[in-house]
């Protein structure tokens, strides 16, 4: 009678191995994870280059609305008249300083405009040039020549095409489906602190168990969930399905573990990790002096 195994150094001395015939690898499977909606779909529809690209265009036309705003204001008031007036006051005459005509020009232009006070501007470029961005209706007239005109016309065209483009790229990256797996390697499996299971004195089980504790196949060994619960791989398969835990077999046990999950419900409910342990040696055992493993081996 024979059977065929996965070969350590154990199995090498109690038996007679015959010529290998495959090599396997040892994964980790657990239950599938349900879909989730991906959050991250708000910031995905632009790659991170053109989220920059629009931040850096924000504070470039936030900055220029600003100076070239502060540059009208003062021109406006160089362009006062400088006409000194005159008023007579019970008989005499006074006349008024031309600082004094300027200083009441300039309270007239701020009372007929208020918004355009210098302690305005700032806050004014400041809160027009992000709500537009954000698609918000905000009053804004711009005052003084071409330029600022040109500015906020450009800025305009450019936030109506980002937010075209934004919202038909948005709508797309919210209806994927996200699936977030617990772990992805052995590492991962590790720090995730799932119960695994997996055959008792296979090889698996003895390198976890003489592995060294900080090394991740003794981090592994900390996660086995075998004390007091049957054994056979029937029952291991069973839990891994229903989500009880994690099993850490050969990869050939896992796929054909999967595979009759497949066939009997039609729908994939599990994944695998990637392979570690990649030199499992698969070959048959026989007793010591048996005359089938020379008969074998010349097959």
């Amino acid at each position: 009678m024979t059977a065929v195994m996965s070969m350590d150094q154990y199995r090498y001395h109690a038996g007679d191995i015959s010529e290998y015939f495959l090599i396997d690898e040892h994964s980790a499977a657990y239950k599938r994870p349900g879909v989730q909606s991906d959050i991250t779909g708000f910031i995905r529809p632009f790659t991170p280059l053109v989220w920059v690209l629009v931040l850096v265009s924000l504070l470039l036309v936030l900055v220029n609305l600003a100076v070239l705003s502060h540059t009208q204001h003062y021109l406006d008031n160089l362009n006062l008249p400088s006409i000194p007036s005159t008023r007579s006051r019970g008989g005499e005459g006074t006349t008024s300083t031309v600082q004094d005509v300027k200083q009441q020009q300039q309270q007239q232009l701020q009372e007929s405009n208020p918004t355009h006070q210098p302690q305005h501007i700032n806050r004014d470029a400041v809160f027009w040039t992000i709500c537009t961005l954000l698609a918000q209706s905000v009053p804004l007239k711009p005052r003084g020549g071409g330029a600022v005109r040109w500015l906020t016309g450009l800025w305009l065209l450019l936030c109506f095409i980002l937010a075209t483009v934004y919202r038909s790229n948005l709508k797309a990256m919210l209806i994927l489906p996200k699936v977030s797996l617990p772990f992805k390697n052995l590492e991962e499996l590790v720090v995730a602190g799932l119960p695994v299971w997996t055959a008792i004195d296979s090889v698996l089980h003895r390198s976890m168990y003489f592995a060294e504790p900080s090394s991740l196949l003794g981090g592994l060994n900390r996660t086995i969930y075998n004390a007091g619960e049957p054994q056979n791989t029937s029952w291991g398969a069973a839990g891994l399905i229903q989500g009880a835990h994690v099993i850490a077999v050969p990869k050939l046990a896992l796929l054909q573990v999967m595979d009759v999950d497949y066939s009997r419900t039609g729908q994939c409910s599990i994944f695998r990790m990637e392979s570690f342990m990649k030199t499992n040696i698969i070959s048959l055992l026989f007793k010591k002096g048996s005359p089938f493993k020379h008969k074998f081996d010349s097959m």
